[in-house]
């Protein structure tokens, strides 16, 4: 490892330190009901986030929600308010503040700032008893181009993560299989949160409010996976009427939102056309290549902080074989999660069961289904959080999940159920604001069927230790283990006897703000001393991997101005046996580059683009089949340097919001892939990764043309 990368990874922190002291008026402003709007129509409230330069100046406003007539007017009485910058450690910063204003004819209550102190409360990046977590709003998220206006989207773009082949939806992170990533929502373990092709998370955005990506291990309370972790953690309604409606080149969509009674009920659909919307200018049955979906979701949100919420999904798409058919790759889930805080001591517990119902299978329209995975789960999670509120605290879980799951695969038909009933605690040394160590622990265990009981220790630490009120260094290592895949486990006759597949990792980072700019840099390595692997056969492999790298980011919010900088130097290897050389993997993408920039032109008009560079996939040099399933032509590649083409893309995107009496409307034009850049890609599949020997070629310029409507409703008081 370069020392002179790591000297550079000592000075380096984004994290605030001690001594945050929030932002306060110069001037508290005293909002009166405007003119020519009538009295009748309220009370009503308005929400808005206001972006605050280091010098507390008003950079931008963003109207959360409320009817669009006094939100106008709130933000005309803004102009020339001026506050007392936001201070971390003593140092001026930008801060995002939310502002809630209550308009009663004819006096108003202005509710932030409170009135004791005049301060405001600020969204700041809260440190947290982990390290390497970046966490972004669902608004910082859906304002990138190529996400459709959907945040989970862009989370690809962050350190830490190469690009997934054909975007098909799976997540790659520091040199791991799409199954070696972990995927929650609302700490419940789901198997995707993207749709097929990547268009769409499986979650409307309305329901997002934000995205928790850790490209390390992360703490002990998230398991059962080799590489990284995201958690969704979706937002609660509001007590108000909220309906919004929406469509776009790729799929339309609607959600509703009221109270009823104590409790908020809100659902949503969403179905994709694209397939239709293509197949006049496309040959034979090409539009099969483009991903189908719908999706649903319904939630209740209880009173006492707790809710109930159930999601399903149905996703296709036609993929190649090397002898020139076609399967059908279907994916489909039904799921019903529940959150709920109980009283216990002084800290409480939090419970989060869950019961899901999930299918992937591949099928042939001549022989039926080629490999099918069907499964029924139950998942039990309960644990106390740990406040972060003391120079020594501690968070201890159990982490339960029964599956009874089936597989048929290469004229087999097996079913057995499996539990992991794991145990987790984490023990944090010092304030989470200043230098401390948190030492956790994870028992990871397999009970199956019929087969050996397995048991694993997987220990983490993590520390950072601030250098600066705006920089510190942090460290992280621990072992981690996951089950088999389940075809491997309950499919094939080695199964049986197979341990837990195994990692050790570890990673040295630094982050630093300077003004409006804050930057990253992590140096990592994985050795994946046992991983189990299907082959072509259907037999089952272990295989050695490796992976190391470096990822670097920066961040600059100037103004109008948001723009985001990533580079990853990551290699990914593997063999079957010690005294093989290592080769790369079917992911292995050693540089990949990434550029985002947003500006707000003013008058609610926007414009943001992205820019995306990764290297060619291996092959190896026995070449691939191309096959193009839009133009229904094949050809064979045989590269010289083992690697297919470059990717490269560029994106754009222009937005409009417009304001009326009751309604916003959203529209935005988001051009994917410019200027028509097509490479080969692997295929894959989710069952058994890529299809080896089987290459793809990207989608093309897709211009994409969207609106929403949102209409808030009334508040009753």
């Amino acid at each position: 490892m370069p020392w002179a990368a790591l000297i550079l990874a000592w000075s380096l922190r984004v994290y605030a330190a001690d001594e945050v002291q929030g932002p306060a008026w110069v001037e508290a402003p005293s909002f009166a009901w405007p003119e020519g709007v009538d009295p009748a129509l309220g009370p009503e409230r308005v929400e808005l986030e206001l972006l605050l330069d280091e010098h507390g100046g008003i950079e931008s406003i963003r109207v959360v929600s409320g009817p669009p007539a006094l939100a106008e007017h709130i933000v005309r009485s803004l102009d020339g308010r001026r506050f007392r910058p936001a201070t971390e450690g003593g140092i001026p910063v930008a801060v995002l503040v939310p502002l809630v204003v209550d308009l009663v004819p004819p006096l108003p209550v202005v509710e932030s700032p409170p009135p004791t102190d005049e301060g405001i409360t600020a969204t700041y990046t809260v440190p947290r008893g982990e390290v390497s977590r970046q966490s972004l709003s669902a608004e910082e998220l859906r304002s990138t181009p190529g996400t459709l206006g959907d945040p989970l989207r862009a989370v690809a773009n962050l350190p830490g993560t190469v690009r997934t082949p054909l975007d098909m939806g799976w997540l790659l992170v520091r040199g791991g299989n799409p199954e070696h990533t972990a995927v929650y929502i609302d700490g419940v373990r789901v198997p995707l949160v993207y749709h097929l092709g990547g268009f769409s998370s499986v979650v409307h955005p309305a329901y997002v409010e934000r995205v928790d990506f850790l490209a390390g291990g992360g703490p002990a309370r998230y398991g059962r996976a080799l590489a990284g972790t995201v958690d969704l953690v979706t937002r609660g309604q509001l007590p108000a009427a909220e309906a919004r409606l929406g469509a776009n080149l790729v799929f339309a969509g609607a959600f509703a939102s009221a109270p009823v009674g104590p409790v908020t009920v809100s659902g949503s659909v969403r179905r994709s056309y694209i397939d239709a919307v293509a197949a006049p200018f496309l040959e034979g049955d090409a539009a099969g290549a483009l991903p189908r979906f719908w999706d649903w979701q319904a939630r209740a949100d209880l009173p006492g902080n707790g809710n109930l919420f159930a999601f399903g999904y149905v996703d296709e798409i036609d993929v190649p074989e090397a002898d020139d058919t076609q399967i059908t790759l279907r994916v489909l889930t039904q799921r019903l999660h529940g959150r709920a805080r109980v009283p216990l001591g002084a800290r409480g517990l939090v419970l989060t069961p869950a019961l899901a119902y999930e299918k992937l299978a591949l099928e042939d329209a001549d022989v039926g289904v080629v490999q099918a995975r069907e499964s029924i789960t139950l998942d039990a999670r309960a644990e106390t959080p740990d406040p972060l509120d003391g120079a020594l605290g501690w968070a201890a879980g159990i982490d339960a999940q029964s599956t009874y799951t089936r597989v048929a695969i290469a004229g087999l038909d097996h079913a057995i159920p499996v539990a992991t009933p794991d145990l987790y605690a984490d023990l944090r040394w010092g304030a989470a604001r200043g230098p401390h160590l948190v030492g956790g622990l994870r028992v990871d265990s397999l009970f199956a069927q019929d087969q050996p009981a397995r048991l694993a220790f997987s220990p983490r630490l993590s520390g950072r230790w601030p250098t600066s009120p705006r920089s510190a260094l942090e460290v992280e290592l621990g072992v981690y283990h996951q089950p088999p895949s389940a075809e491997v486990l309950v499919g094939e006759t080695e199964g049986a006897s197979l341990e837990l597949d195994e990692a050790l990792g570890a990673g040295l980072g630094g982050r630093i703000g300077l003004g409006p700019v804050e930057a990253t840099l992590d140096i990592w390595g994985r050795d994946y001393t046992r991983l189990s692997v299907p082959e072509l056969d259907y037999s089952t492999d272990s295989t050695h991997g490796l992976a190391y790298g470096l990822d670097l980011g920066a961040r600059l919010r100037w103004r109008r101005l948001q723009a985001m900088l990533r580079y990853s130097y990551a290699r990914s290897l593997r063999r079957d046996d010690p005294d093989e050389a290592w080769a790369p993997s079917p992911y292995d993408q050693p540089h990949t580059l990434g550029l985002v920039g947003a500006y707000n032109i003013g008058r609610d008009w926007s414009i943001s683009t992205r820019f995306r560079y990764a290297s060619g996939f291996w092959v190896g040099f026995d070449g691939a089949e191309l096959a193009d399933l839009l133009t229904l032509e094949t050809e064979f590649l045989d590269p010289e340097s083992g690697r297919v083409e470059a990717y490269h893309a560029l994106d754009l995107k222009i937005a409009k919001n417009f304001h009326f009496r009751r309604w916003s409307l959203d529209a935005y034009l988001d051009v994917e892939n410019v200027y028509n850049h097509r490479v080969p890609e692997p295929v894959i599949t989710g069952i058994s990764s890529v299809r080896v020997g089987v290459l793809g070629r990207g989608l093309p310029v897709l211009p994409i043309l969207g609106v929403e409507a949102k209409f808030p409703g009334r508040r009753d008081q």
